[in-house]
């Protein structure tokens, strides 16, 4: 009886004490007994086999339902694949939804802009907000602004564009604080 209780036994719930106490050999054989008896029932064989196709079944669905998740992931993933990233802020401000949820997630994932990792895609509901969103990381991530120094700028503005490089520091300064607000949601 001990080697039974040794194999079965996983936590100390002082129930090896009780059943020590208490029951007696012919206990745990009538006890066994009654298990194979149960076992060998037709109802009981039946009950295990519906028991098992169900695990199986649900097994399965489980299966289809992680390599369809990861088919349409790799898809997606293939899809963004081909999407660049638009630095022309005219072709982005006539971008449709779909199109600047595309350049929107560009910026925020492969850019890893700073201000929209902030932001879910989901609080931006209206086209105005993405288009605001995306044309501010447009701003802070615009190739032609990257590459300019503070001479170039002050060159630029002796040769007659006085106005330009303060109205492109407001426009950015415009899309943070938007964007700041899109962030508050």
């Amino acid at each position: 009886m001990e080697a039974y209780l040794d194999q079965t036994h996983t936590c100390d719930n002082e129930t090896v004490k009780f059943f020590e106490k208490v029951c007696t050999a012919a206990d745990l054989k009538y006890a066994m007994e009654t298990v194979r008896n149960m076992e060998g029932n037709s109802k009981s064989k039946e009950f295990q086999r519906r028991a098992l196709e169900h695990q199986k079944k649900t097994a399965e669905e489980a299966r289809e339902k992680r390599d369809t998740l990861a088919k349409k992931r790799w898809e997606e993933e293939e899809r963004m694949k081909k999407v660049g990233i638009e630095y022309d802020r005219g072709k982005v401000e006539s971008m449709t939804i779909s199109h600047l949820k595309d350049q929107f997630n560009k910026y925020k994932k492969e850019l890893q802009d700073e201000v929209l990792a902030k932001v879910s895609i989901s609080k931006l509901t209206k086209r105005d907000d993405l288009l605001t969103a995306v044309l501010g990381a447009l701003a802070r991530h615009s190739p032609s602004l990257e590459n300019l120094s503070d001479r170039d700028i002050m060159m630029e503005d002796n040769l007659g564009n006085q106005d330009s490089s303060e109205q492109l520091s407001d426009n950015v300064e415009m899309y943070h604080l938007a964007l700041c607000k899109l962030c508050t949601f």
